[in-house]
This record gives structure tokens, sequence and C-alpha cells, in this order.
């Protein structure tokens, strides 16, 4: 079970996510300070934000969060393209337009967590953090940026992002994974 974070000052909204994402554990905060306090005693697995909050806004947040390379979803009535732009460049793994479907929001959490990769320690996530390392060393990323750089790849190529992290291991290690000798 993953651990969510939910920061909203609309309290509709932070119980509204609380019930839609009910099979994780989802903690609720109103604000990016409160967030903050909160991140000292537990670190998610994912943090949805709203953008525009009274104290700190969702991008003020989305610096702290991508120091700690904590996984973020930014949530804005916004729709503005440049907006959007600016949280994907500060890490944001998605944007979700308010108001928000639910379902919509539980299928992409659900998928989010399912492709990061600290979510299990099988052969594909061992792959897909020496490719991230490789690009955090190599690029001087953060890990979510080298993420979303694999990720694009894949959809350029068309393929899984396992894929391309594999391929990219064997280039730069000169590996065999997964081979028979």
């Amino acid at each position: 079970m993953s651990i969510i974070l939910v920061v909203d000052d609309d309290s509709f909204i932070r119980e509204s996510l609380k019930h839609a994402l009910q099979t994780h554990t989802v903690y609720v905060v109103n604000d990016g300070l409160e967030a903050i306090a909160f991140l000292k005693t537990i670190t998610p697995d994912l943090v949805l934000t709203d953008q525009n909050m009274p104290n700190m806004t969702g991008s003020e947040l989305a610096e702290h969060l991508r120091d700690k390379r904590i996984a973020f979803v930014m949530m804005s009535s916004d729709r503005e393209a440049l907006l959007q732009i600016s949280a994907m460049d500060l890490g944001a793994i998605d944007y979700l337009i308010k108001p928000l479907s639910l379902d919509q929001t539980r299928f992409s959490v659900d998928t989010i967590l399912k492709r990061l990769p600290a979510n299990s320690n099988n052969e594909n996530d061992i792959l897909l953090n020496t490719a991230i390392g490789l690009l955090v060393e190599r690029f001087r990323l953060s890990r979510p940026s080298a993420y979303r750089r694999l990720r694009k790849i894949a959809r350029l190529e068309n393929t899984d992002v396992v894929v391309v992290a594999r391929d990219l291991v064997i280039h730069v290690e000169g590996l065999n994974i997964g081979g028979d000798g």
C-alpha cells in the first residue's frame, strides 16, 4: 500500500481524494507549509498538490518536493499551457485540471504509483533505478526528471520504459542483463 499526501486548501477536494484513493494510505493537509511540516515525519510515495493555495503556492512546494526527490502531481483549475509546462519543469509527473474526475484521478495515481521505480525490488525496478542513476549522474538531473526523460524516450520509440532502461544500461555499462552469459 502506497502513502499519498494530498495538499489542498479546499476541504471538499481533500476529502473527495481521500475517499477516492482509499486503497492507499492517504494523508491530507491544508497548504504547503503544513505539507513541509508533515514531510519531517513521513515521506509519501506521491504528493498531489494544488497550485493556488494561501501561504505557499504549489510551485513553491514543488521546489521542496523536487529537492527531497518526492514524486508529485500538480492540480489546478488553471488550464494555461505555460503553467502546465512550468509544473512539469519543476518535476511534476502529471498535471490534473480541476474540477477533477475522481475516476480519472484514481487511474492516474494508480498508474503513476505502479511506474515509480521505488515501489518494488524486481529486476525491472533494478533496471529503472540503474538507468535513472546513470542519467542523474551524467546529466545532473533530479530522479523524477531522469524518469520523465526515460518515459519520453519510451513514448517516442513506442516501447516500454523498462526496455529503454535496459538498452541504456546495456549500452553504457556494456552488460548483458538477463542474458545467458
